[in-house]
C-alpha cells in the first residue's frame, strides 16, 4: 500500500486545472489519505470545467490530514439496492493513449448526485485497493457529469481508474465505473547523426537508435530532387522488428551510387500507435576506389627478388596485403603487411620482396582503405609461383663479432632454398693467405631446410680467427655451392660488472612518479629489468623491460614509470650486460611498495556535566548536501531529524556541520559524520569522517570521588598529627633550653644554699641571655661534683631575682 500510495503523487502532476467551480459549494471533507496523495489531486480536472478555481480549503485540509505518513485510508465504496448512481449510456472502454496526449475519462450519471471522488489503483494489482485522488463537486446542469481529463498524460497515470459518487440523499460513497487507462511511452531517439559519406560497394550504417524498446522500425528515402517514396528495391528491409532488446533500428546494407539521398527512420512503440520520425539522414556515396595497375601472375626462381605492383585511383589511407595457399582462393586470407602508402599522392601501394621464399608461395591480394574506420577494399589476387633456384643465395651471412671468454655465442648462416650440406671453416688471425681448414661439416636443418649456422656454448680462446660458411645444394650433374665472405670472431677477457648507483627499498605514493636507478662503472651493451610479485610464492620473475644502455659512456640502465599502481609493487632487479656477453650481470634487488592511505581517528575528550560540540567539514561544499551524525546502532541525527539531546547545525556555504550534546555513557565511543546528496539513482555518498568521543572522567559512577575524597581526608589527618608531634617535641626542648639559661636562681627558701654541683658545663658555655629585663648572673663553681647526676634539681618555683616574676612552673 505505501508504494501504491507513493506513485499515486505523480498520478496527475501534468494534469489540468482545478476540478470545483467557482460557484459551487466546497466538497465536505474527503476520506483522509497521504499528505503526497493530497497534494496531487489538484492535478485532475473535471472534463466540462472551463474556469476552474482552486479546491476549497476544507475539502484541501481534509485531504491533507493523513492519520499517519505512508498510511492509505480508502473510502468505502457502498452498494446500495435503492438510488444507486449509474452510467447514463453504454460502459465505457477501456482507452490507451500516447504520452504527453489528451485525455478524458468519462462519468455521466443517470441522476444527480451530491459528490464525485475518482481512485486509482495500479495496473495488475489485483490485492489492492483504490488510492482516493481527488473529490469534487459534480458538473453540468444536472449536477450528473463527473468526467475528468488529463492533459499531457504521463506513464504513471497508467492504471485502474474508478469513478465514484456520493447520491443527492445518501451518505455513503457508491462505486459507479473503472476504466483502464494504458499509456504507451513516447518514441525518444538517442542518435543525432545527419549526414553519412561512404564509399561505393562498401557495407555502410544508417544509426538509428532509441531510448527505449519499440516494436516496428520503417525507413523512407527520397532522391536527390525527388518527392518522399518507399525505397527500393527491397521494401522489406524497410519495414522491420528490430532485435533485441528492442532499440536498434539502424540500417545495415552496402552503398550503392542509386541509394544516394534522404533517409528517414521512424518508429512506434506499439502496432496502434502512429509512428514517430527521426531527424533525416543524408547518404552520400562517394566515388567507387579503382585499382590502376596490379601484378599478373608471376613465376620466380626461389630465393631472387620480387616485386608485387598495387596502384589505386586516388588517395587511400591505409594499405594492406592478403596471403592464401596457392589454390585455395576459397580459404580466409592471412593479413601479412598494413602500412600507409608513401610518396605525397599516397595512390601506391606496391611491394618488393628482396628474396622470395618457398613459404611465400601462394595467391597475394592487395586491399586498399580509403579512409580510417572504413572497410578494406580488396582487389582481385596475384599468383606468385616459385621455380627451382638456379642458384643459391645467403638469407643471412656470418658478421664480425666480438665475444667474451666464456660466453656463447651464434654464428649466423642461412639460404634463400634449401641445401643439403654445410661446411665451416677455420683459420687463424695470423694465416692470411691461407684458406682456413673445415672445422665442422653437417646437413641443414629448420624450416626448408635452408638453416647452416653454428651455436657456441662457450667460446674459448682458440676459436679466436676468421670463419667462413659454405652451402652446397643440386644434383650431382648440377651441383650449387655459395660461400659467405668470412667473419672475424674476437675473443677477450670481459672485466666484471661493477655497479655504482643502486636504488634501495623505494616507498612511493600511488600515481606519483617512480624512478628506479641503476648505473654501472663501464660502458654497457644492453639493459633489463624484471620484477618478482610480492606474493609470489615460487619467486618467478617477469621480464618488464629491455634496453639499450643510455647516458654519458652507456652506462646508465636507470628506468622511469610516469605513475605508480598497485601492479609497479614488487621486487625489482636491473641486470645488464657488456658487449660480447651472453648473459646478464644482475644487481641487488630493490623493494617498491605503494603507501596507502591509512585510516586515522580523532578522539575528543569531554568533561563530565559540560555540553560538547563536534564539527567536521566538507573540503568542497556542495548546496544540496545533507549532513547527518550516526552513533550506531540507535541514533542518527541530522538538521531536521534531532532528539531532545542532540542537535545538528550545517551550514552548506562553508561546508561545515556541527553536533550540539550534553554526553552521557550512552553518548561514548564512535561518531560518524556522513554528507550524502541526492541523485535519480537514490543517496550517493559524498564524504565521511569518525572520531571517538571520550570523557576525563566517568559521567555516573561516584565510586572514585569517594575513595579519592577519603584518601585526601587522612593525608590531612596524618600531616596535622604529624605536624602537632613535631611542635610539642620543639616547646620541650625550648622548655629545657630556657631551664639552663636562667643563671644562678635563688630559692625562695633562704635556709637553702646553692648547689655548685648542678650544672654539668662551665659557666662560660651556657647562654644567660633572656627576654625579660637584666638578669642578675650569679657566681658559678669552677668545678663539679663527681656524684651529680642530673642538671638542675627540681624545685617547686623559679623566681627571677630581679623582677621576681614566674617564669614556668615545673610540678613533680
Amino acid at each position: 500500500m505505501l508504494r501504491t500510495a507513493l506513485l499515486a503523487v505523480a498520478l496527475c502532476a501534468w494534469c489540468g486545472a482545478n476540478p470545483t467551480s467557482p460557484t459551487s459549494p466546497a466538497p465536505p471533507p474527503a476520506p483522509a489519505a497521504p499528505a503526497a496523495v493530497a497534494a496531487a489531486a489538484a492535478a485532475v480536472a473535471p472534463a466540462a470545467d472551463t474556469t476552474p478555481a482552486p479546491l476549497a480549503g476544507e475539502a484541501e485540509g481534509a485531504l491533507a490530514a493523513a492519520s499517519a505518513p505512508g498510511d492509505v485510508v480508502v473510502a468505502p465504496l457502498v452498494e446500495t439496492v435503492e438510488a444507486q448512481p449509474a452510467p447514463a449510456g453504454p460502459p465505457p472502454r477501456d482507452l490507451a493513449a500516447e504520452e504527453r496526449d489528451n485525455v478524458q475519462l468519462t462519468c455521466l450519471l443517470n441522476q444527480t448526485v451530491r459528490q464525485c471522488q475518482w481512485a486509482w489503483q495500479r495496473l495488475g494489482d489485483v490485492d489492492g485497493q483504490p488510492v482516493p485522488v481527488k473529490t469534487f463537486d459534480p458538473l453540468g446542469k444536472d449536477k450528473n457529469d463527473c468526467s475528468v481529463r488529463f492533459e499531457a498524460v504521463v506513464l504513471d497515470q497508467e492504471g485502474v481508474w474508478t469513478c465514484g459518487a456520493v447520491p443527492e440523499d445518501g451518505t455513503g460513497l457508491v462505486r459507479v465505473l473503472s476504466i483502464r487507462l494504458t499509456v504507451h511511452p513516447l518514441v525518444r531517439f538517442e542518435t543525432n547523426v545527419t549526414a553519412v559519406e561512404v564509399r561505393a560497394h562498401e557495407p555502410t550504417e544508417l544509426p538509428c537508435r532509441t531510448a527505449r524498446p519499440v516494436e516496428q522500425c520503417h525507413w523512407e528515402w527520397r532522391a536527390a530532387g525527388g518527392a518522399l517514396a518507399d525505397a527500393e528495391p527491397e521494401p522489406s528491409a524497410l519495414s522491420f522488428a528490430p532485435p533485441p532488446p528492442g532499440t536498434d533500428c539502424s540500417l545495415r546494407q552496402a552503398a550503392r551510387p542509386e541509394l544516394e539521398g534522404r533517409w528517414q527512420c521512424s518508429a512506434r512503440a506499439h502496432r496502434d500507435a502512429p509512428f514517430v520520425a527521426a531527424a533525416p539522414v543524408h547518404l552520400k556515396v562517394l566515388e567507387g576506389i579503382t585499382f590502376v595497375e596490379l601484378s599478373g601472375e608471376i613465376k620466380v626462381n626461389e630465393g631472387e627478388p620480387v616485386a608485387l605492383r598495387c596502384v589505386v585511383s586516388m588517395a587511400v589511407a591505409s594499405c594492406q596485403w592478403l596471403w592464401r595457399p596457392l589454390h585455395e582462393a576459397d580459404t580466409a586470407p592471412v593479413a601479412v603487411k598494413n602500412f600507409t602508402p608513401a610518396y605525397d599522392q599516397r595512390r601506391d601501394c606496391s611491394v618488393r620482396f628482396g628474396t622470395v621464399l618457398k613459404e611465400q608461395q601462394g595467391l597475394w591480394s592487395c586491399a586498399v582503405r580509403v579512409a580510417p574506420g572504413s572497410h578494406f577494399v580488396e582487389a582481385p589476387p596475384t599468383s606468385v609461383q616459385l621455380l627451382p633456384p638456379v642458384k643459391l643465395r645467403f638469407l643471412e651471412i656470418p658478421e664480425d663479432k666480438r665475444v667474451a671468454l666464456g660466453h656463447s655465442t651464434v654464428l649466423p648462416c642461412v639460404a634463400t632454398s634449401s641445401v643439403k650440406d654445410c661446411l665451416w671453416t677455420w683459420r687463424s688471425e695470423d694465416d692470411k693467405d691461407g684458406k682456413g681448414i673445415v672445422v665442422k661439416q653437417f646437413s641443414a636443418f629448420g624450416n626448408h631446410s635452408r638453416d647452416c649456422s653454428i651455436h657456441f656454448k662457450k667460446v674459448q680462446d682458440a676459436q679466436d680467427g676468421f670463419w667462413g660458411c659454405t652451402i652446397r645444394s643440386g644434383s650431382l650433374d648440377a651441383p650449387l655451392e655459395a660461400e659467405s665472405p668470412l667473419a672475424k670472431l674476437t675473443t677477450f677477457i670481459s672485466e666484471p660488472i661493477e655497479f655504482t648507483e643502486l636504488s634501495q627499498d623505494i616507498h612511493v605514493p600511488n600515481g606519483s612518479h617512480l624512478y628506479l636507478r641503476c648505473v654501472s662503472s663501464s660502458a654497457l651493451q644492453e639493459c633489463q629489468w624484471t620484477r618478482t610479485a610480492l606474493n609470489n610464492t615460487n619467486n618467478s620473475s617477469k621480464m618488464v623491460k629491455t634496453f639499450a644502455a643510455h647516458g654519458n659512456g652507456s652506462r646508465d640502465c636507470s628506468m622511469h614509470i610516469d605513475e605508480a599502481a598497485e601492479e609497479h609493487e614488487g621486487i625489482w632487479t636491473c641486470g645488464a650486460r657488456k658487449e660480447g656477453e651472453s648473459f646478464m650481470t644482475v644487481a641487488p634487488p630493490a623493494r617498491v611498495t605503494l603507501l596507502k592511505p591509512e585510516s586515522v581517528m580523532v578522539a575528543l575528550w569531554a568533561a563530565p556535566g559540560e555540553k560538547v560540540t563536534l564539527a567536521c567539514r566538507l573540503s568542497s561544499p556542495q548546496p544540496t548536501a545533507t549532513c547527518y551524525w550516526q552513533h550506531l546502532p540507535h541514533v542518527v541525527v541530522s538538521e531536521n531529524n534531532h532528539t531532545e539531546r542532540h542537535f545538528v547545525q550545517q551550514n552548506n556555504a562553508t561546508g561545515v556541520c556541527t553536533l550540539l550534546m550534553d554526553p552521557k555513557t550512552e553518548d561514548l565511543g564512535q561518531w560518524r559524520c556522513l554528507f550524502t546528496m541526492a541523485t535519480k539513482n537514490g543517496e550517493w555518498e559524498l564524504a565521511a569522517a569518525t572520531l571517538i568521543l571520550l570523557t576525563t572522567n566517568s559521567i555516573t559512577d561516584k565510586t572514585m570521588d569517594w575513595i579519592v575524597g577519603v584518601l585526601a581526608g587522612l593525608v590531612l589527618l596524618l600531616t596535622i598529627v604529624i605536624i602537632v608531634i613535631l611542635v610539642c617535641k620543639r616547646k620541650s626542648s625550648n622548655s629545657s633550653k630556657s631551664k639552663d639559661g636562667l643563671g644562678n636562681p635563688t630559692l625562695h627558701a633562704d635556709t637553702e644554699k646553692k648547689n655548685p654541683s648542678r650544672y654539668t658545663e662551665a659557666p662560660s658555655k651556657i647562654n644567660f641571655q633572656f627576654g625579660e629585663g637584666s638578669l642578675t648572673t650569679g657566681s658559678t663553681p669552677s668545678q663539679q661534683t663527681s656524684d651529680s647526676h642530673h642538671i638542675y634539681e627540681p624545685v617547686d618555683r623559679y623566681l627571677s631575682p630581679t623582677t621576681n616574676k614566674s617564669i614556668y612552673e615545673n610540678v613533680k
